[in-house]
């Protein structure tokens, strides 16, 4: 069981309303994600709202989804990961961490997250385009969850990989989705 947290507590200023209502198609972009994850391997999801969570969860409410809100959203994305921790599964081994301002990325990477952990022995895998390493990616909770819940003020996902650069394996993809933010507010792993 590898289950995924969907960052969705974000306060997105720039954009006047949080990224994951924008309009996305016939959709908005959390209900596009959450139908592309849908069509993977990965399960459950766990939705963490914070910002204008109402307004998200009115999208959601038929969703197969487990939503949990951040009320401590202000403090980022390290209050959002814990958030999102505390829900997911005791038995999950491993999990994925994605945002929703990467509406593109397909179900086949989150497919293939799974299958590089479960092949290759890593720790971290991270799903990289043209060299460059991008998002969502993927934590072995035996190894990380500890590091996760640790993360402290302003800290990013990349600090965890700096710490152990041998236990990271990055996945090679073809699209650029991975390494695409439609809100550009905050850096890509």
């Amino acid at each position: 069981m590898v289950p995924v947290i969907l960052i969705a507590a974000g306060d997105w200023r720039s954009l006047r309303k949080p990224v994951s209502i924008l309009p996305w198609g016939s959709v908005t972009v959390i209900e596009h994600i959450l139908d592309i994850i849908s069509h993977s391997s990965a399960s459950p999801v766990i939705v963490v709202l914070g910002h204008e969570a109402w307004s998200i969860r009115k999208k959601i409410e038929g969703c197969s989804v487990q939503i949990v809100v951040d009320d401590w959203h202000k403090l980022g994305l390290p209050s959002w990961i814990r958030c999102g921790l505390r829900a997911i599964p005791a038995e999950a081994q491993a999990v994925i961490i994605a945002s929703c301002d990467q509406p593109a990325v397909p179900a086949s990477v989150f497919d293939g997250l799974i299958e590089a952990h479960r092949s290759s022995g890593r720790g971290m895998i991270v799903p990289s385009y043209s060299g460059r390493r991008g998002r969502p990616v993927l934590f072995d909770l035996g190894r990380y969850g500890h590091q996760l819940l640790a993360l402290g003020p302003g800290a990013a996902l990349d600090e965890i990989a700096e710490q152990s650069p041998g236990d990271v394996l990055e996945m090679p993809v073809a699209t650029p989705a991975v390494v695409t933010d439609i809100s550009a507010e905050r850096p890509l792993l």
